[in-house]
């Protein structure tokens, strides 16, 4: 198991090898699990990264996202605002220190960009826990050990349950 949260960082690489991502770009990573949900590493600098800003603000429970390119500011806020179909969540991380930071899950406030003309992804939650799969070796290794700490004996039954080969389990 593992916890996301204000403490957790690491390099891009082994986030995105985490989640099982697919790279879409430098930015997002696409999650296979869910279509709703993406990687966003946005750069949270004063300076146009690509023509695109990302400004966080309240201690980075809200980050405003948008082109300074105007045409491509209004397919933006076209696909994320207005497309309802289209209602993604964002497992964000920055960088800071050469390491990406996890910054929290943000979904995008619709009324308030709609207001805008702007992006306006609002945090959702500061953390996420990650469970290993159901067939990880974590969890054979556990399973494995659980077992092994089971022991076999004769079953005692008022019967003679010793001539049916019959047993019982048990816990120590």
């Amino acid at each position: 198991m593992k916890v996301l949260g204000p403490s957790y960082h690491n390099t891009k690489e082994k986030i995105v090898k985490m989640f099982n991502a697919v790279k879409i770009d430098s930015s997002y990573y696409d999650l296979t699990t869910d279509q709703h949900a993406v990687l966003w590493f946005p750069v949270m600098k004063a300076k146009v990264y690509n023509g695109w800003n990302n400004i966080g603000f309240d201690e980075n429970d809200s980050i405003l996202e948008y082109n300074s390119n105007e045409a491509k500011q209004q397919e933006h806020v076209k696909m994320f605002v207005f497309d309802t179909d289209f209602d993604q969540i964002r497992f964000t991380f920055s960088k800071l220190n050469g390491d990406y930071h996890f910054l929290g899950i943000y979904q995008l406030d619709r009324e308030e960009s709609i207001r805008r003309g702007k992006c306006l992804w609002k945090r959702m939650c500061r953390y996420y826990i990650i469970l290993p799969p159901l067939s990880s070796p974590t969890r054979k290794k556990k399973a494995a050990s659980k077992a092994s700490s089971t022991k076999t004996r004769p079953a005692q039954d008022k019967s003679d349950s010793s001539a049916t080969g019959a047993t019982e389990t048990t816990q120590e």
